[in-house]
């Protein structure tokens, strides 16, 4: 247990310098352990990040159990879509994670995650506060999109403050008014369930 600590204090600070592309060896080296170590208690990369991120995943069920009950639909939303892209900050590669491990767990994270966005979503909608158009589908796009939105662009510098600030035009957008023009297009497709 003690090692199993150690690796995964190693890997989460390895993905936060060099992304999911954890190599067994400079895990091992990080933590002060042996490969072997690292290959019996965690035989695969998908080990490891299944490991690295489970905190994230039980941080966000707690999450959306507590927003499913929130008396506001649109503040529900628009708190988890605030709380996925904090998370993205703060521990980059969960969302590129679930989009491709095939782990029975990961898909568990991966169907929980979506299941969250469809209920709080389809729930704003149902109160009429969230525009009839915005398919739940286009949630992970839409916080792929703002959390991109670092570095240089047209010779101005964004930072994460900009991403958050992004994220809180997004939501402004999506509540229905008088004057919105129709969404052009139809959301994802069907795959992505």
């Amino acid at each position: 247990v003690h090692n199993d600590a150690l690796i995964l204090r190693a890997a989460r600070a390895l993905t936060l310098e060099d992304g999911l592309e954890l190599r067994a060896h400079a895990v091992a080296e990080r933590a002060g352990v042996s490969v072997g170590t690292v290959k019996r208690r965690f035989p695969t990369r998908d080990h490891l990040l299944l490991g690295v991120y489970s905190d994230v995943a039980e941080r966000l069920r707690t999450l959306a159990d507590e927003l499913r009950q929130h008396p506001e639909p649109f503040t529900a939303l628009a708190d988890f879509l605030r709380e996925v892209l904090a998370i993205e900050e703060s521990r980059p590669g969960y969302t590129e994670v679930l989009g491709y491990l095939t782990d029975g767990e990961i898909e568990v994270w991966r169907a929980e995650y979506l299941d969250t966005c469809r209920d709080l979503t389809e729930r704003a909608q149902a109160a009429g506060l969230v525009r009839e158009d915005f398919d739940w589908r286009e949630i992970p796009f839409l916080l792929r999109a703002v959390g991109s939105a670092r570095g240089w662009m047209l010779g101005h510098r964004a930072d994460r403050a900009q991403a958050r600030r992004l994220l809180e035009v997004s939501i402004a957008g999506l509540a229905p008014c008088d004057t919105q023009t129709p969404l052009p297009g139809a959301g994802p497709h069907e795959d992505l369930d």
